[in-house]
């Protein structure tokens, strides 16, 4: 992968402090670059690089200033937090191969570089997180990020052993239930999930609003059709259904 930017990895470009930023991701970029790759995972990598890259270029534009809390400071051992956060990142970029997650990957790594409020503890929770997710549990977090309604109050109680597709969403959102969804104040009986610190972090980070609209829409006329067919066969309705207890 070719240098993105001109000069050694831990200059600073003109003297500003926003190189820092870029100049460390792309440190991260070659290292991992420089391990035995194929095409497609050197593709990935690339890839994350490059959009990071114009993320942070026009953040720097904006007058967005990059943290000051040490992040960027080598240790003893001549590694910085972000050198191990980036290096994660494109690891987990690597072996996506759901690559329809890689443009976010790439907003992650930009935007950690902004937020003081983003420790290296929680930086590495949220690198694990995103790799574990799906790129559908990406579109239901942005779905409830945008404050949107997800038809699911048929769905959560009650395994569906005839459509294992469905069945599959169910478990999906489930699995985000306590992590990014708030079980506390899920308000059933108006679709509205709320997101807990960590969903809304994950959501600003990966800035997860540029979900291209068809595909959440893709997965609310899935659970509205699941509805309709569901209340015609058995006659349920919200009105006829407890809450699901978590």
């Amino acid at each position: 992968m070719g240098t993105l930017v001109a000069g050694p990895p831990g200059t600073v470009i003109g003297g500003a402090i926003g190189g820092i930023v870029t100049n460390t991701l792309t440190w991260a970029g070659e290292e991992v670059s420089n391990r035995l790759l194929s095409r497609r995972e050197h593709h990935r990598v690339s890839t994350v690089v490059e959009l990071a890259r114009i993320r942070i270029q026009e953040r720097l534009a904006q007058g967005d200033q990059p943290r000051t809390d040490g992040f960027f400071e080598k240790d003893q051992t001549g590694r910085s937090n972000a050198d191990e956060i980036y290096e994660g990142v494109l690891l987990k970029a690597k072996n996506e191969y759901q690559e329809k997650k890689l443009p976010f990957l790439s907003n992650l790594s930009a935007n950690i570089g902004f937020h003081d409020d983003v420790p290296p503890v929680l930086a590495n929770y949220i690198v694990e997180l995103c790799e574990r997710l799906s790129y559908r549990q990406f579109c239901l977090l942005s779905i409830a990020g945008r404050q949107e309604t997800l038809p699911i109050y048929n769905l959560l109680p009650f395994p569906n052993t005839e459509d294992a597709a469905i069945e599959s969403l169910r478990l999906e959102i489930l699995d985000m239930l306590g992590k990014v969804f708030d079980t506390q104040d899920i308000k059933y009986d108006e679709h509205i999930f709320p997101l807990t610190s960590v969903g809304k972090m994950l959501y600003e980070l990966l800035e997860l609003n540029q979900i291209p609209a068809e595909d959440n829409q893709m997965i609310k006329d899935y659970l509205m059709t699941f509805q309709a067919e569901r209340s015609a066969r058995w006659g349920v309705n919200e009105g006829s259904q407890q809450k699901p207890t978590i």
